[in-house]
C-alpha cells in the first residue's frame, strides 16, 4: 500500500478557518501546535494536577508575521478543550476562541477577562468571525505569553523555508506532537504510544492554495544539542522515534552538527545524499533543504 501522508485539514470548517486566516496580511497561522507553549516558557501545571489536554494540540494559533518568536496572539479551537483547560486559559488571560459549525451557521465563542463574545456567520466566510477577537488583541486588551519558535536554529529554518516557499508553495509549523505527524495508527505498542506526545521541532506542509487538505510533507527534528550525542536516555528516545517513523514510512528529516562545525541534513526514507550547510545561514540551509523538499512533496503524492 502506498504511503499516505497525515492530513491536518479534515473538514470544511478547518479549511474555512485557514482560508480566513490567510486574509490577514499581518498574521500567519500555525497548525496543530501543542497547547503548553501557549503559556510562558517552562510553565508547569500546579502540583497534583493532571491535564492531558495541556500536552495536546489546539487546532491553530495566529501569530504576527513579523514576530520571530511566533507568540500566540489568538488560540483557535475547533473542539471543546475541556473545563480544566478552559479554566487554565481564563486564569492566565489567554485569548482563545472556539469555532463550531451548527448546520448552516458558523459560531465563534470567546470569553476573556469576564467578557463573553458570540458571533454567528451564515454566509460562509469566517474572516469577520476572526476579526472580532483579534480586535481585542490589537487594542492591547490581551497579551501573548508563550512562543512557538524557541531557538536561533528554528528561526534560520523558518527563513530558509520562507525563501523556498515561492518555488515549493510551502509553510512551516512548530512544536507539533508526533501523533499529528503519524496520524492515527492502530498497531502501536505501549512504548510507541508514549512517544506520541513528543514534539517535532518543525513540520512543513504545502500552502493552503497548493494543498487544501494540509498533508504533512516533511517533519524536521533539529538534533543540535549535545544531549542528542552524549545522553543515553535522549539517544534511546531519538532512535525510538526514528524507528517508529520508519516503520510507518514517514520521511523524518534530522539536522545534526557534522564534524566540521557545520550541519548535516539526513532523511533515510527519501534515499537522498545527506545535505550540508557550513553555518547558520538561511540561504545555506535553504540549499541543503531544497532537494529533500522536492522529494518529500513527490513522496506524499503532491506536486509543486
Amino acid at each position: 500500500m502506498p504511503y499516505q501522508a497525515n492530513l491536518w485539514l479534515m473538514n470544511d470548517l478547518h479549511r474555512r478557518i485557514v482560508a480566513a486566516a490567510h486574509q490577514f496580511s499581518d498574521y500567519e497561522v500555525l497548525l496543530r501546535p501543542t497547547r503548553r507553549h501557549v503559556f510562558m516558557r517552562n510553565y508547569k501545571l500546579p502540583p497534583d494536577t493532571a491535564v492531558s489536554e495541556f500536552f495536546r494540540p489546539c487546532f491553530a494559533i495566529l501569530a504576527r508575521t513579523a514576530d520571530p518568536d511566533k507568540k500566540p496572539c489568538l488560540v483557535i479551537e475547533t473542539e471543546d478543550p475541556g473545563d480544566v483547560m478552559k479554566t487554565l486559559y481564563d486564569e492566565h488571560g489567554v485569548l482563545w476562541v472556539l469555532i463550531e459549525q451548527d448546520q448552516n451557521r458558523f459560531v465563534l465563542k470567546c470569553k476573556h477577562g469576564g467578557t463573553q463574545l458570540r458571533v454567528e456567520e451564515t454566509m460562509g466566510s469566517l474572516f469577520k468571525l476572526l476579526c472580532a477577537p483579534l480586535a481585542w488583541f490589537e487594542r492591547k486588551v490581551s497579551f501573548p505569553q508563550g512562543s512557538y519558535v524557541h531557538s536561533h536554529s528554528e528561526r534560520i529554518l523558518r527563513e530558509a523555508v520562507k525563501s523556498l516557499s515561492p518555488s515549493y508553495r510551502i509553510g512551516i509549523h512548530h512544536q507539533v506532537p508526533l501523533s499529528y505527524v503519524l496520524g492515527y495508527k492502530d498497531d502501536l505498542t505501549p512504548d510507541e504510544i508514549r512517544l506520541l506526545g513528543t514534539e517535532v521541532d518543525a513540520v512543513i506542509t504545502q500552502s493552503y492554495d497548493a494543498d487544501p487538505d494540509g498533508a504533512v510533507i516533511l517533519p524536521i527534528r533539529l538534533d543540535l544539542h549535545d544531549a542528542h550525542r552524549t545522553n543515553s536516555t535522549v539517544q534511546q528516545k531519538d532512535k525510538a522515534i526514528q524507528l517508529l517513523c520508519s516503520r510507518h514510512e514517514v520521511p523524518l528529516l534530522v539536522v545534526e552538527p557534522n564534524d566540521t562545525d557545520g550541519y548535516e541534513f539526513k532523511c533515510e526514507k527519501l534515499k537522498l545524499p545527506n545535505g550540508q550547510a557550513t553555518n547558520l545561514d538561511s540561504q545555506e540551509w535553504a540549499g541543503a533543504l531544497a532537494p529533500f523538499l522536492g522529494a518529500a512533496i513527490r513522496y506524499a503524492g503532491r506536486s509543486f
